[in-house]
């Protein structure tokens, strides 16, 4: 991993809040772990203070409204009815290859999670986008975002069979879609592995699916996101880097 941004990680790192009865940050130049098992108190109910180095995007869809809580040892996403964008939460965790886990609970039937992969410093998609994983009760997609083919605004309301046939290629080459069937209102298990050119995601102990393309390849991974549709319980969260 490189140096300089170990140092940098590092130096950020040591403004975030310490509490080791509810994380644990360790880095070195060969490992890097981050667990959040959201275990700690705000200081008030009215505004959020996730802490952790998370950051979410209600000040800027959803000022002074409150959509990220702290609730009984989970983080509690909950958008709300005036926010003109999903919720979104934003950890900087650099890596190349990493195992990132985490427990969510759906509340509700059409509600969805999704998790991007990116590099800040990537300027060949929106904000840095490489990966991008969507897990709905019923369909989970693996999205390889460097390879997906830039589609019009007419394009993306016609369904697949409508769209140009090398589209239609590029898309099948840039993605892969699951189907699934999720409980709302259970705890679920999810485990993502990136390990070069590949990326595993598991369910409840379960592979569901893979997916392996050069984006996914991308040897810099410097912050991820996650982003909740509707509303949704967090916790156990974990990324940890391989090698």
């Amino acid at each position: 991993m490189n140096k300089s941004i170990l140092q940098k990680t590092f130096f950020l790192l040591t403004l975030l809040p310490s509490s080791t009865l509810y994380s644990e940050t360790i880095k070195s130049s060969l490992n890097y772990t981050f667990k959040d098992s959201f275990e700690r108190n705000e200081s008030q109910n009215n505004k959020e203070e996730i802490g952790n180095g998370w950051i979410s995007n209600t000040e800027k869809y959803a000022p002074d409204h409150k959509q990220v809580d702290l609730l009984d040892g989970t983080l509690s996403i909950n958008r709300h009815e005036s926010a003109s964008h999903d919720v979104s939460l934003t950890q900087f965790a650099p890596f190349t290859d990493a195992t990132i886990k985490m427990k969510f609970s759906f509340t509700h039937e059409k509600d969805s999670l999704g998790i991007s992969f990116r590099d800040s410093n990537y300027k060949k998609t929106k904000q840095g986008s490489l990966i991008k994983i969507n897990i709905s009760n019923d369909e989970i997609t693996l999205n390889d975002i460097t390879l997906t083919p830039k589609i019009s605004k007419k394009q993306k309301n016609l369904p697949l069979s409508e769209l140009p046939k090398n589209i239609l290629e590029q898309l099948n080459k840039s993605r892969v879609t699951i189907p699934t069937s999720l409980s709302v209102d259970d705890w679920h298990s999810l485990e993502i592995i990136i390990e070069g050119d590949t990326l595993s995601l598991s369910i409840n102990n379960t592979v569901l699916g893979k997916i392996s393309s050069t984006g996914i390849q991308h040897p810099t991974k410097n912050n991820m996101r996650l982003y909740i549709e509707k509303k949704l319980l967090l916790d156990d969260f974990e990324i940890k880097t391989l090698h």
